[in-house]
């Protein structure tokens, strides 16, 4: 029998067969690549003020609020520099997480990064239920809180970095970009104080990534951590000068159709490079921001919960697949009655 290990590294050997038979008559893989470099995805569903809304109906609500909201913070010096943020979150099965990451993050409700953003969470696994997906979104302390539901999944390796393309039109909009690969990683409140001075300082001296350095094991090539990291998109914007471009000896040329001066090139890029090679996201991440010459800054976040739940991780950001340690330390924080901001 197979270990799981063997059975990725077969698939990863599978996709890149297909892409090394593919002609340039764009047939196989290569052909559907394209068509996913190409494609961006609409919002399933968002809810605001205790309404629901879907499809069309729910880019028009996203439309309205970006307006409604510049017009009320623009004369906040605080929100005039950092902006009304988005936290996105990436699911694929995870969905038992789901509340315990909604109920971690509205324990910094009221520190304004939150009290200020939107959320978006978004799911590749079209056999999830779309109802649970919903309830679970409604746990979420923001406002405005968006759904998309894709059967588009390009896997582990590829699939964060097609995650942000495909959301492009969503988020392109935001000022910053909090992105979370995964429900099982929670934004404690040290992280989002962290947040509240990184942003504005990010937003004054032009840094367009903020994201920790990672390595699997030492000596390994250069990293940043997919856990968690923030997105400028301005700065993706100004980095942008030209289309994206893919020059493989045996893929031949491809050329990605991306607007130039898009905040999503970037990240069609960092697809097609992983559809290409099968690096690891965080190799990818890396890569994308040096190419891009992405002024970055790390967050200090990672640390850990002590076994008694009852101290918040030092360095903000909580990694585990524990569910019982998560609602322990919930429970811990409710019966301490603790605020934090």
């Amino acid at each position: 029998m197979s270990s799981p290990k063997m059975k990725r590294q077969n698939a990863g050997l599978l996709v890149l067969c297909a892409l090394r038979t593919a002609t340039l008559g764009c047939r196989g893989l290569l052909c559907q690549s394209q068509r996913f470099l190409n494609q961006t995805v609409s919002l399933s569903a968002a809810l605001l003020d205790g309404q629901e809304y879907f499809g069309n109906a729910a880019d028009e609500v996203l439309r309205l609020q970006q307006q409604k909201q510049a017009r009320a913070f623009a004369n906040k010096a605080m929100a005039t520099m950092a902006g009304v943020g988005l936290f996105m979150v990436l699911t694929h099965s995870r969905t038992l997480e789901l509340s315990l990451h909604a109920r971690i993050l509205a324990l910094s409700q009221q520190h304004w990064v939150v009290a200020t953003s939107d959320m978006l969470l978004m799911c590749n696994d079209i056999a999830v239920s779309r109802a649970m997906l919903l309830n679970a979104l409604r746990s979420y302390p923001q406002q405005l809180r968006m759904l998309i539901h894709t059967r588009v999944n390009l896997g582990y390796r590829c699939g964060h970095m097609h995650a942000m393309l495909a959301s492009a039109t969503v988020w392109s909009p935001y000022p910053w970009i909090c992105y979370t690969s995964g429900p099982d990683i929670y934004l404690m409140p040290p992280f989002i104080a962290k947040m509240g001075v990184l942003l504005p300082d990010a937003a004054k001296h032009g840094v367009g990534l903020i994201a920790d350095p990672f390595s699997r094991w030492p000596g390994s090539h250069s990293t940043l951590s997919m856990d968690v990291f923030v997105i400028r998109p301005h700065a993706l914007v100004a980095a942008n000068a030209t289309a994206v471009h893919i020059s493989e000896a045996w893929l031949g040329n491809v050329e990605l159709h991306v607007e130039a001066g898009h905040a999503a090139t970037a990240f069609a890029n960092a697809t097609a490079t992983c559809l290409a090679t099968l690096h690891n996201p965080e190799r990818l991440l890396f890569m994308m921001a040096k190419s891009l010459g992405l002024k970055m800054q790390p967050v200090g976040a990672h640390g850990r919960v002590n076994r008694r739940f009852r101290t918040a991780p030092r360095g903000g950001v909580w990694h585990t697949h524990n569910t019982s340690a998560v609602q322990a330390y919930l429970s811990e924080s409710k019966k301490n009655k603790s605020s934090w901001f």
